[in-house]
């Protein structure tokens, strides 16, 4: 019996080693954006212990890469305007050797963030949720109502976002996404819907 329970408090020790970190973004709800509000949204991480780095790969699609070598070239509607992976709220604040984060390629408007980062000292632990980073999201005034994309932490162009453990040991994750949606003002939605009841008596 002994040595039965000895065996099962191995394997649960060794799972949760083993456990996949969980990337997700606005705990997978959808965003909605409205043309020229820029929106600061949550990424999360969780499912994790041993941490002692990151790479956060964020990409918005529908894109178009123009030179299919040269992630400078990438552009679309949704933009990616900045991305804090170290501030306050995020699992690295203040256990940080500094934060590099690349955006913006070129002064074109981004499709693409990446942001890495390691402790100062010692490990992190997510096992229950928190939170990776915040992005900022625009799309620019003129967008069509009720275009669509998305956003992904395993982007196409840079590679899947990863935690890293002791030594860079590249702890394997799972990775998230969230939809996109631009929608009106609502003071804009308010007048459209107000100005419904006169367009049907107007056709009736």
């Amino acid at each position: 019996m002994k040595k039965l329970l000895v065996g099962i408090a191995i394997c649960s020790l060794a799972s949760v080693a083993l456990a996949a970190p969980t990337f997700d973004i606005n705990a997978g709800v959808p965003i909605q954006l409205t043309p020229g509000v820029p929106v600061v949204v949550a990424v999360h991480e969780s499912g994790s212990a041993g941490i002692q780095g990151m790479s956060l790969n964020l990409e918005t699609l529908p894109n178009v890469l123009t030179d299919p070598g040269d992630p400078n070239t990438a552009h679309g509607i949704f933009q990616i305007t900045a991305l804090d992976i170290e501030g306050a709220g995020t699992i690295f604040n203040n256990n940080t050797t500094g934060a590099n984060y690349i955006g913006q390629w070129l002064g074109a408007p981004a499709v693409l963030a990446q942001g890495a980062v390691t402790t100062a000292s010692g490990s992190l632990s997510t096992t229950g949720a928190g939170i990776a980073g915040y992005v900022t999201l625009f799309v620019p005034v003129g967008t069509a109502i009720g275009t669509q994309g998305s956003i992904t932490t395993d982007s196409p162009i840079l590679g899947s976002s990863a935690m890293f453990g002791a030594a860079g040991a590249d702890l394997l994750a799972i990775q998230g996404s969230a939809s996109l949606k631009v929608v009106p003002e609502p003071v804009t939605g308010l007048l459209l819907l107000a100005g419904l009841p006169l367009v049907r008596r107007r056709r009736a």
